[in-house]
């Protein structure tokens, strides 16, 4: 009796999964989902006054009396272009002298500024780049004290020229 019992279960098991295993189209809820629309990663981020601080900073100040940057176009004599902290996020490569190497800035507070880091940079200087800031146009690199290591000036949406502070010219770019 046991085994004619074990024999039914075990044929009852085949017949319900061939039953599963038919060629139809997947159900809805075994598929993935499909890809929505981008979205908006500075969505969330305070809007900056027109000297780039936060005005999660500056609590006194009226939005409406914030003005918008023009993206891209130049801003200011000398033939810099007018960028604000989301245009600086993420990925660089950086020139210096003979030094090439990468650095990587986020929006997290860090040392007088935010978060920066290099990688693969010889120069003392550079491989200590703990933060960034940005102060009207000027992009400063600064090391884990706050000292600034380098200045940068936008010529380019995606690419910054400007000096370090031993005299050596650097470009900052993607």
């Amino acid at each position: 009796m046991t085994i004619r019992r074990c024999g039914i279960v075990h044929l009852s098991t085949l017949l319900l999964l061939s039953a599963c295993a038919g060629t139809g189209p997947v159900p809805a809820r075994f598929r993935a989902p499909e890809p929505g629309p981008a979205q908006d990663l500075t969505a969330g981020l305070p809007a900056a006054d027109r000297t780039g601080q936060s005005l999660a900073d500056n609590p006194g100040q009226n939005v409406a009396e914030t003005e918008t940057r023009p993206h891209g176009d130049a801003a200011n004599s000398g033939g810099t272009v007018a960028v604000g902290r989301a245009d600086l996020l993420g990925g660089w490569k950086v020139a210096a002298g003979s030094d090439s190497c990468q650095l990587f800035m986020s929006l997290t507070g860090w040392a007088g500024g935010y978060r920066a880091v290099t990688r693969g940079c010889s120069s003392d200087l550079l491989a200590n780049v703990q933060a960034w800031n940005l102060n009207e146009q000027e992009i400063m690199l600064l090391n884990g004290s706050g000292e600034t290591v380098a200045r940068l000036f936008a010529t380019e949406k995606t690419r910054f020229n400007g000096q370090m502070e031993d005299g050596v010219g650097v470009t900052v770019f993607r």
